[in-house]
């Protein structure tokens, strides 16, 4: 399977994991492996890109299941959020605007916000 001498060390790597995630695999799993490790070797840039993007778009998917919390919330009456004290003097103005607003109000706006992050993501 892995004849030949090749003093390439991503060759190396490619086979080590190869060895190591595939104990009990047949030959032909362990070539296939070797396949997908390699090609992942090779296009890096193309992997560390996927991953990134990836990661942005759980962010927005929690951000999303966060919004859609606090729109139910504020609509069942527990009343707006309020931000925390560290957020300074921008916490304090949104708190007081968000206060103003009807909880039906605030739920369509969250509720909007919600699906604005989803298309953007």
């Amino acid at each position: 399977m892995f004849s030949g001498v090749d003093n390439n060390p991503a060759k190396g790597l490619q086979h080590a994991l190869a060895d190591f995630f595939g104990k009990d695999f047949s030959k032909e799993e362990k070539e296939g492996l070797a396949v997908v490790v390699s090609s992942l070797l090779r296009y890096r840039s193309a992997l560390i890109l996927l991953v990134l993007s990836n990661f942005i778009a759980a962010l927005f998917e929690g951000g999303t299941l966060g919004l859609l919390g606090l729109a139910v919330s504020a609509l069942i009456g527990n009343g707006p959020p309020e931000l925390p004290e560290f957020a300074g003097n921008f916490g304090k103005v949104l708190n007081e605007h968000l206060k103003s607003l009807t909880p039906s109000y605030l739920f369509l706006a969250l509720v909007s916000a919600a699906v604005v992050a989803q298309i953007i993501k």
